[in-house]
């Protein structure tokens, strides 16, 4: 069952998922949903733990569970993922995706939150957060939020994977009009302190469609 969790994603979803984005770019992003080179980079810290306790993972932003799909085969008995996805159509195929992942892999746990992330309210820190949002799109306020949301809620020496698509910031500074670029501007800032900051590892993915980036990022103590 997990190696038919990793495979692309099924035709239906993808064409739902063009469909939904285009109508509301403002919270997807992305026309395409994400291609398995990225979802795995994404999985990094999952891969590459070594036995032992159970982990808690967030991917926030995690449309129709193109990523999801993935972390979520990479998890063992005992952990939890919780996504969260804004868009109700593309909730309908996640829910989909993760029941069908749950009859492979008991004792893995999931929880599904049609809700902003500021609204959250866990019951405990994460080990990962997988974070896709289109930072752009938002706010210097709401960016601000959303990235001490990250950092009230990960873990001591937790880790965190940003990711995006690679040259949208230059195709927006030259189709933006003047009020939407300075927004981004501002926001830009900010997530460009987060990560260096937190950063462990920056990596493009060029196999993915379209080619995206990722910056690693750590929480260290102290």
């Amino acid at each position: 069952m997990r190696s038919r969790l990793e495979t692309t994603v099924p035709l239906q979803h993808q064409v739902r998922f063009l469909r939904s984005a285009l109508a509301s770019m403002r919270d997807t992003g992305a026309v395409l949903p994400s291609g398995r080179p990225l979802a795995y980079e994404l999985a990094r810290f999952l891969r590459g733990r070594a036995t032992g306790r159970p982990v808690r993972v967030l991917e926030v932003g995690a449309g129709n569970g193109a990523v999801t799909r993935v972390l979520f085969a990479h998890l063992r008995p005992g952990d939890h993922l919780d996504a969260v996805e804004v868009n109700k159509e593309y909730v309908e195929d996640l829910t989909e995706t993760l029941a069908e992942a749950t009859d492979g892999s008991p004792g893995t746990g999931y929880t599904i939150h049609t809700a902003d992330i500021r609204d959250l309210a866990p019951e405990a820190p994460y080990d990962l957060i997988v974070s896709g949002l289109p930072f752009a799109n938002f706010t210097h306020e709401e960016t601000r939020d959303i990235l001490d949301f990250y950092m009230e809620h990960i873990a001591p020496r937790g880790h965190m994977s940003l990711y995006g698509y690679l040259f949208t910031r230059e195709l927006k500074a030259v189709t933006a009009s003047r009020a939407s670029y300075t927004r981004q501007r501002l926001s830009q800032r900010l997530v460009d302190r987060f990560v260096r900051d937190h950063l462990v590892v920056s990596k493009r993915v060029w196999r993915n469609v379209p080619p995206a980036w990722v910056h690693h990022l750590r929480r260290e103590v102290g």
